[in-house]
């Protein structure tokens, strides 16, 4: 089944809203990327390991994108069009003003545990719809 098909049909089950459900070798890294390049929004992309970081690093070099990308690096400040992090160097970033999330139209979980996405939700989601 593809990938597309597969996603209408996941829509309709009990998948928290905003998630994006396939199976394992479907297209779960390219959608972020695809959709990022589709819409020229900027995005944030937290993986749940550094396997996740480099995965989609590779996909973002596969796909023949514009705009620009990177990692979060130790004292530096981000504004790439996609930002590919861990929660914890996302985190640490935001604290440091090193990222601000606002100028952000989109960010993206991987793999998240309903724990992660609460934490998610409470300490940044919350704090951009009062800026915003």
């Amino acid at each position: 089944m593809g990938t597309i098909p597969f996603l209408v049909e996941s829509l309709g089950q009990d998948a928290p809203a905003g998630s994006i459900v396939i199976p394992t070798g479907q297209g779960k890294t390219r959608i972020p990327v695809v959709l990022r390049e589709m819409t020229k929004g900027k995005m944030i992309y937290i993986a749940h390991d550094s396997v996740g970081i480099s995965q989609m690093l590779d996909e973002h070099n596969k796909v023949k994108t514009t705009g620009t990308y990177g990692t979060i690096a130790k004292d530096t400040k981000h504004s790439e069009d996609m930002v590919v992090t861990s929660f914890e160097a996302f985190k640490k970033a935001v604290a440091e003003k090193r990222i601000d999330p606002a100028l952000y139209d989109m960010i993206m979980v991987d793999e998240a545990d309903v724990n992660g996405l609460s934490k998610l939700r409470t300490d940044f989601l919350s704090n951009l719809q009062k800026t915003t």
